[in-house]
Order: structure tokens, then C-alpha cells, then sequence
């Protein structure tokens, strides 16, 4: 009986110990579960997290690409607005509507549509090479670094020499420095620009638009900017060496001490412009509009300067030495101290102008048209005034006849004319008139 209840004790210890391996088993099965769900749950919460952060982050980022955007047109302002500006390239496509440019490599394909929508008048616009636009794009970048540099302090020139710019608009931008030696900005609006000591040797300007730009002791030398458009310029002691300006407007630009030696003035018009003191050697300005201008000081001896419109231009101790001025008008030019010695006025239009001390020794006066002109003190030593018309020319005193017969003028017929004394604002003045038209005084 003892022996027989041992197998029964054996078989229960077994399904306990069978049940406590189940139990434990199940336990290990319901942690890794719960781990699993708490792994899952975290990761959510940190995708979730991050996405939000990133898209608060992207909602900035537009924000301030628009603030840029919005910018960029400000500075532009109404120029976008003109019907010319269809056939140029803004800066703010270039920089928002250029695709697929690189800056260090411009390619030679297109890129990107032909037309791009003008952010402010809703115009498709047509747009530029991708050449030129990588050009362009590489410009700003360089004068953005330039002007960062020099908020530093430190003065690296910007190197643009060779760019293709052409037909591009700049805005308001701090273009002092730079180089542009040969660079191809023809058709380019540059009105305003700041371009102060910067280099554009041999660079391509034709047509381009740079009323208003400060070029004070900037280099210009061989450049072209034929047709180009100078109004108001400031190109204060500028460098334009054999430079090409034929049909420029020059009107009422400043290039006081500027070297303007051998530069092509054909045709331009250079009317209230002031070149006082500038270097003219060798310019060539036929066809060119002189009128009120400023030459104070210029040499234009053995220029030929026939048949220009001078009218009340500036030629105060000017030295015109040899010079052909052959029916030019110079009606109402100041002339005082100008050596016209040698020159040939010959049929020129010299009414009302101020001779005072000029020196007219062995010029040529044939024909001249020196109506009411003012010659007190001027020196016509050997001077040929056959045929000139001096009614109501002011002279220095009732004996200038005398001065003059000392000086041996080499034509002047003096039976034709007779000095007679006015008084003109209570000063009295001494005038020419022809003899035969003095009348004789009433008889009582």
C-alpha cells in the first residue's frame, strides 16, 4: 500500500509544476506587450511634436521669403509699373523666378517658362536667358557680400569683369567699387545708381539708363555707351579715354575735371552740361548740342567746332586757339578772357555776347554777326572784321577808334562806323553805328 501511492504523488507534482510554468510564461507575453504599446505611443507623440514644429517652422520661413519678396518690389517701386518694362529683366525675377541656375556655371539652355507673372501689375513678363539671369543673380550675390564686407570694415573690390547684364534693372543698390571691365550692360536701368569709383573699361552701355548716377572718379575708359541716357549724371572727375558717347543725352550732366580726352561726342546732346575744367584733347564733337554749357577753363584749340549751336554757353578763359568755329552761333555766350586768337569765326553769330578781354589777334571775323556784343578791352590785333556787323556794339570809350588803330586790325573799314555816346541806366556807354545812320541834330 505504501510502495503503490508514490507513482499518484509523483503524477500531481507534476501538473504543478506544469501549471506554474503556463502561468509564468503568460506574465512575460502581457510586459512586452505593454512595452510595445508605450514604445509606439512615444513614438507618435514625437512625430506629431516635430511636425508641428516644422510646420511652424516652414510657416516662418514663407512669411519671411514674402517679407523679402515685398521688399524687393518697394525698392523697384514705379519703374515696374512703365509700359518699357516688359522688355527688361527685374531683380525680383531673377532671384524668385529663375530655376534650375547655377552661379558659378551659366548654361547656354533656358530654363525654367518664357514668361513669368509680374508680382505686383499681374503682367506675364518675358524672361531673359538663363545666362543672363545667372549673370545677374551673380552680381547681387557679389555686391551683397561687398556690402557686408564693408560693414566689416574691410575694402575687397567686388569682380564682375565680363558679366552679362544686359537689359537688366538694378534698384537702389550700393554699386560703389565694383568691377565691371568689359561687362555687357547695354539697354540697362541704372537710373540713380551709386556706381562712385567703380571700373567699366571697354564695358557695353549702349542705350543704357543711367539718368541721375553718381559716376564721380569712375573709369569709363573705352566704354560704349552709345545712345545712352546721362541726364543729371555726376561723373565729377570721371575717366571716359576714348570712351563712345555718339548720341548720348548729356543734358545738364556734370563732368567738371573729368578726362574726356578722345571721346567720340557726335551727335550727342550735351545742352546745360558742365565741363569746367575737363580734359577734351582729341574729343570729337561734331553735330554735338553745346548750349548752355559750362567750358570755364577747357582747352579747345584747333577743334573744329563749325556750325554747332553754342547759344549762351559758358566759355569764360577758355583757350579756342585755332579753332574753327565758322558759322557756329554763339549768341549770348560769355566769352570774357576766351583766347580766340588765330580762330576762325568767320559768319558766326557773336550778338550780344561778352568779348570782354578776349583775345581776337588774327582771327577771322568776315561776316560775323556781332550785333550789340561787348568788346571793351578785347585785343583784335590783325583781326579780319570785313563785312562783320557791329550795330550797337558796346566798345571801351569815345576814342576806341584810336586803341584799335594802334592794334592794326588787319580789315576794318573805319568810314562805315562812328562811336557814339549813350547812357543806359544812368551809365554811359559807348556803342558803334553805321555812319549813315546817325542822325544829324535838329535845327532849332
Amino acid at each position: 500500500m505504501t510502495d503503490s501511492s508514490h507513482p499518484q504523488e509523483a503524477v500531481t507534482s507534476h501538473h504543478q509544476a506544469g501549471d506554474h510554468k503556463v502561468v509564468t510564461h503568460s506574465g512575460a507575453a502581457g510586459r512586452a506587450v505593454v512595452v510595445a504599446l508605450l514604445l509606439a505611443a512615444t513614438s507618435l507623440a514625437v512625430t506629431v511634436t516635430l511636425g508641428v514644429i516644422m510646420a511652424f517652422r516652414a510657416e516662418k520661413w514663407f512669411e519671411m521669403q514674402d517679407v523679402i519678396l515685398q521688399d524687393q518690389n518697394n525698392l523697384i517701386g514705379e519703374s515696374i509699373r512703365n509700359e518699357e518694362h516688359s522688355r527688361h529683366l527685374r531683380l525680383v525675377e531673377i532671384l524668385y523666378a529663375a530655376k534650375d541656375i547655377s552661379i558659378s556655371g551659366p548654361t547656354t539652355a533656358e530654363a525654367g517658362s518664357d514668361e513669368v507673372v509680374d508680382t505686383v501689375s499681374h503682367r506675364l513678363v518675358p524672361v531673359a536667358s538663363a545666362r543672363v539671369r545667372a549673370e545677374a543673380l551673380r552680381a547681387f550675390v557679389e555686391i551683397e557680400r561687398k556690402r557686408i564686407a564693408r560693414s566689416l570694415n574691410k575694402t575687397d573690390k567686388v569682380d564682375l569683369t565680363g558679366a552679362l547684364l544686359q537689359d537688366i534693372i538694378v534698384p537702389v543698390i550700393d554699386l560703389q567699387r565694383v568691377n565691371l571691365d568689359g561687362a555687357d550692360l547695354s539697354d540697362a536701368q541704372l537710373s540713380d545708381a551709386n556706381l562712385r569709383g567703380s571700373s567699366l573699361n571697354e564695358a557695353s552701355l549702349s542705350g543704357a539708363d543711367l539718368s541721375r548716377a553718381l559716376l564721380e572718379k569712375t573709369s569709363l575708359q573705352r566704354a560704349v555707351l552709345q545712345g545712352a541716357n546721362l541726364r543729371n549724371a555726376s561723373l565729377y572727375e570721371a575717366k571716359l579715354v576714348d570712351a563712345d558717347l555718339s548720341s548720348a543725352d548729356l543734358v545738364d550732366a556734370t563732368l567738371i575735371k573729368a578726362d574726356l580726352s578722345g571721346v567720340n561726342f557726335s551727335n550727342a546732346n550735351l545742352e546745360g552740361s558742365n565741363l569746367s575744367q575737363a580734359i577734351l584733347k582729341g574729343a570729337e564733337l561734331s553735330g554735338a548740342n553745346l548750349q548752355r554749357m559750362n567750358l570755364s577753363g577747357v582747352t579747345l584749340s584747333g577743334f573744329n567746332l563749325s556750325g554747332l549751336n553754342l547759344r549762351h554757353t559758358g566759355l569764360r578763359s577758355a583757350l579756342l586757339k585755332g579753332a574753327d568755329l565758322s558759322h557756329a552761333d554763339l549768341n549770348g555766350a560769355g566769352l570774357s578772357g576766351v583766347d580766340f586768337s588765330d580762330a576762325d569765326l568767320g559768319n558766326a553769330i557773336l550778338k550780344e555776347t561778352w568779348l570782354f578781354d578776349a583775345n581776337l589777334t588774327n582771327a577771322s571775323l568776315r561776316g560775323a554777326d556781332m550785333r550789340r556784343a561787348s568788346l571793351n578791352r578785347a585785343i583784335l590785333t590783325g583781326a579780319d572784321l570785313t563785312g562783320a556787323d557791329l550795330e550797337g556794339a558796346r566798345v571801351t570809350s569815345l576814342d576806341w577808334f584810336e586803341t584799335l588803330r594802334k592794334q592794326k586790325p588787319g580789315s576794318f573799314d573805319f568810314d562805315v562806323w562812328m562811336v557814339v555816346e549813350t547812357v543806359e541806366l544812368d551809365i554811359p556807354t559807348f556803342r558803334l553805328k553805321r555812319v549813315e545812320q546817325v542822325e544829324s541834330p535838329e535845327e532849332p
